[in-house]
């Protein structure tokens, strides 16, 4: 009979008879190695034996055995039932770590063994096979994994270290645009923020260059190192000299000479800010440049201006000198001067050209720099709502005004002249000058206006009237026409025309020539003394609408007489004798007729320019002269949007 290795159960031999005593001892000893209660092993609703009625055995790899020592390059454990390395062969152990593993090259004894060197898997060192462990490969409190190969320790999970400016490793993110740890990690919206400050303080950055150019010398050569020309830029360069010469240029760098577009001069030694808007440089500083700050009470309408500066003197009126002046007034004159405590009076200019109404507001504080001849606004117009006027229509017939054929739209404003047709001449009688209105500041609300342009009136000779003048009329506003000459006994007066009678005649007895203009927009000329003397067209007696120099009512007519004088005026001279009168801005009255005598034929008025002139009277004489046609009316429109 024969037994078996594990529980001793008899095995008779094939040719043994069958023994139940054999059966009852192989049944007990089986019964009794299970040691379930009766002898019965329970199985669980898997259909397996529970594992309490297994035998008890122990797996060294599901268990995490902690280090017994560690330093800085030895590491020790101990692990049940291991007795040579044979008995841990290709088995993987999980060990816990006491301390983080802070050295290159690291043993472990398990058991007293005998130290081990742990090495990365092959092939998987920092891509190198058998590689020794590197810094931080672990970390206290933490279980790595090793196995025994047979020759050395593989570390099958190595952990990854705390990054280092000389490691590769984990770091934090940290949501900190001031943080000045040299391991954390920013998150991408520190990232953001930080590129939006850089990009905004790139923006807003001052460069710093300087420029030793001639002060005459209009090509500025500025230096400045790390320059990029970009929109908004700004850049301070100081200058070794002044500048005496006009519409200077900038070039940084080589990025092109540009010219600047407000403040044009500085003194020598000054430290000028620049900014560069996409075409031209503004001038927006001067540092170290003394500014003086001055009072202005002169009247709108008178172009020169007044300064008062009480540190002001002779000797500071140099090139660059700069002013500021608070303007009680606002300015509505053509091409002011400022003089500024009786160092001169100088020309204002802004943008390249003469000031002009509206270069400043009353109130206001305006900076001025002194170029050497004049004094230049600094800044751009837009800054104080500055914008100049620009003719762009001369109606002379009614008809209907389309605003955007002349490039505006609802809302622009404009102004308007408006002038009526010129009296018709009478017999010794000269017409007046068509009246004159100015609408200002107009906003358009339309896209089209009627616009109705008053006819010269008709001269005459019998009944000896002239006719009146047509009026005209525009956005709104009507101008009467001028009075045709009339007569009234053998003392008539010219017609009435802008503000003032036509030229009246002298007494019949006298037989002299027409008799004295009267003073004021539209008047007529003097007959003169003599008989046979024609009289001039009267000089206007005006105040110009500022900023439109030369602009005023018709003239009226001349007197009979033997030769028509020169129509006076702004608006046009009037014709000689029987010469028409000239078409002017507004027109010129008419020359007058020749007087000549009882038995001489009379000769006709001249005609009064276009813009309202007055028609000039007929000559006396056995048949008299017929009286000139007034001047037909005009409307002058100007843009004074931007």
């Amino acid at each position: 009979m024969e037994y078996t290795d594990k529980l001793g159960l008899r095995m008779p031999a094939p040719i043994e008879k069958y023994n139940v005593a054999d059966f009852n001892h192989n049944a007990k000893t089986i019964d009794d190695s299970l040691g379930a209660a009766g002898g019965i092993a329970t199985l669980g609703n898997d259909g397996l034996v529970v594992p309490e009625q297994l035998p008890e055995t122990k797996n060294i790899s599901t268990i995490v055995w902690t280090e017994t020592s560690n330093s800085a390059s030895t590491r020790t454990v101990n692990i049940d039932g291991v007795t040579s390395w044979d008995d841990v062969l290709r088995m993987p152990l999980y060990i816990q770590a006491g301390a983080s593993g802070t050295l290159a090259t690291t043993t472990l004894n398990i058991n007293g063994l005998g130290a081990k060197p742990i090495y990365f898997p092959s092939g998987d060192g920092d891509g190198s096979t058998n590689t020794p462990l590197v810094h931080g490969w672990v970390r206290t409190g933490q279980a790595y994994c090793v196995v025994w190969d047979g020759t050395s320790l593989r570390l099958l999970n190595p952990q990854m270290r705390d990054a280092s400016v000389d490691y590769k490793g984990i770091v934090r993110l940290v949501d900190s645009v001031e943080s000045d740890s040299i391991t954390d990690a920013a998150t991408p919206n520190s990232v953001k923020t930080v590129k939006e400050a850089a990009n905004t303080a790139k923006e807003n950055a001052t460069y710093y260059g300087t420029c030793a150019t001639a002060a005459s010398t209009v090509a500025k050569v500025v230096v400045c190192s790390g320059f990029a020309l970009t929109v908004g830029v700004r850049i301070a360069v100081k200058f070794t000299y002044a500048n005496t010469a006009l519409s200077p240029t900038i070039n940084v760098n080589g990025t092109g000479a540009y010219t600047l577009t407000r403040l044009s001069n500085w003194e020598t030694g000054a430290t000028v800010i620049f900014t560069w808007n996409g075409s031209t440089w503004l001038m927006t500083e001067s540092v170290g440049q003394k500014s003086f700050y001055g009072t202005c009470a002169t009247a709108a309408a008178t172009a020169a201006k007044g300064v008062v500066c009480a540190s002001f003197a002779s000797g500071t009126l140099v090139v660059g000198a700069r002013v500021s002046v608070h303007f009680t007034y606002a300015n509505t004159a053509s091409s002011p001067t400022l003089n500024v405590n009786s160092t001169g009076a100088k020309y204002i200019y802004v943008d390249g050209a003469l000031a002009e109404d509206g270069a400043w507001r009353a109130g206001q504080t305006i900076d001025f720099v002194y170029t050497g001849t004049y004094w230049y606004i600094v800044g751009s117009p837009g800054i104080w709502n500055y914008v100049p006027k620009k003719l762009i229509a001369t109606i002379t017939e009614s008809g209907t005004f389309n605003i955007a054929d002349y490039g505006l739209s609802i809302g622009n404003a404009i102004d308007a002249y408006i002038v009526g047709g010129g009296g018709g001449g009478g017999y010794g009688y000269s017409g007046g000058g068509g009246y004159c209105k100015l609408l200002k500041d107009y906003i358009l609300s339309a896209a089209s206006y009627d616009l109705v342009v008053g006819v010269g009136g008709a001269g005459a000779t019998a009944p000896y009237n002239g006719a009146d003048g047509g009026s005209s009329s525009a956005f709104g506003i009507t101008v009467s026409g001028g009075g045709g000459g009339t007569l009234a006994g053998w003392s008539g007066s010219g017609g009435s025309g802008g503000g003032a009678n036509g030229g009246v005649s002298g007494g019949y007895a006298a037989k002299v020539g027409g008799g004295s203009g009267g003073s004021g927009g539209g008047a007529g000329g003097n007959g003169g003394g003599t008989v046979r003397a024609g009289g001039g067209g009267g000089n206007i007696d005006y105040t110009p609408i500022n900023p439109y120099d030369g602009i005023a009512y018709g003239c009226g007519g001349g007197g009979y007489g033997h030769a028509g004088g020169n129509g006076g005026g702004a608006g046009g001279r009037g014709g000689g004798g029987d010469t028409n009168g000239e078409n002017g801005f507004l027109g010129g009255g008419g020359g007058g007729g020749y007087g000549g005598t009882e038995t001489s034929v009379g000769t006709d008025g001249g005609n009064g320019g276009i813009g309202g002139g007055g028609g000039g009277a007929g000559g006396s004489g056995t048949t008299r002269g017929k009286g000139g046609n007034g001047g037909d009316g005009i409307i002058y429109i100007y843009a004074i949007h931007a």
